[in-house]
This record gives C-alpha cells, structure tokens and sequence, in this order.
C-alpha cells in the first residue's frame, strides 16, 4: 500500500480563455500588492527528509485542472487565502471591506460572463515504506 502526499489545488491565476493575461497582471498586480503573502514556510520537504521517516519516493506528478466559478464564488474562495486571512486578523481591513473591494476589483473581469474556468495546479508525490 502506498501513502500519497497531495498539495492540491494551488490558485494559478490564469484562466481558460482569451481574457486570462488581464486576470493574472490583476493579481500580481493589485490583489498581491494588497494582499501580500504572510511569511510561512514554505519549504518543500526534500529526499533525504522523505528517507530519515522511513519512505521513498514512488512517484511524483504535476497537473493542472480548470475550475469554474462566478464572480462570488471566486470571492469566496479568495477570501480563504492565508494572505487575505493575515490582513483581516492584523486589523487592516475587515472582512466586509475585503469582500467590497473584491466585488468592486473583479467586476471588470467578468462583463458577459457569468463565470469564468481558473487553472489550479496540484502536485503528487507518492510515497512507498522502505521494507
């Protein structure tokens, strides 16, 4: 029996369609300059980390899948980022503020579209017990 690492569904800010390059200089542009990334660590766990539990690597896999969402759909899923968290619990915004300059900010990137598919990324590592 292997053991499976997932870290799933990581937000790539490009979309499915035409319009895709205007999302992601939106949200390196203005969400990321709002919304910074709080310091964490980020350090993937390495080989020789994986072998001192008592594992090796089986299988690694890299992918990307579309995810569609309206505009409030994606608003909520946003405000789930430990970058919007971080702001809301320091003070500096609350979350109805957040949530408004949202609504205000993505409003443009969805005229005559309903909703709009999101790429996420997800990355496997399957891990097997050394015998």
């Amino acid at each position: 029996i292997n053991d499976v690492v997932l870290n799933n569904i990581y937000f790539t800010s490009r979309t499915t369609d035409d319009r895709s390059d205007e999302f992601t200089k939106w949200m390196r542009n203005s969400y990321i300059n709002k919304f910074a990334m709080p310091k964490r660590n980020i350090h993937p766990v390495d080989e020789a980390e994986i072998e001192q539990i008592g594992f090796e690597i089986a299988q690694k896999e890299q992918f990307e899948h579309p995810f569609a969402f309206n505009k409030t759909q994606l608003i909520s899923y946003l405000i789930t980022h430990s970058n919007v968290i971080a702001k809301v619990e320091m003070g500096d915004y609350s979350l109805e503020q957040v949530c408004e300059w949202l609504e205000s900010e993505l409003a443009a990137h969805f005229i005559g579209q309903e909703s709009r598919e999101f790429l996420f990324g997800n990355r496997l590592t399957y891990l097997r017990r050394r015998a």
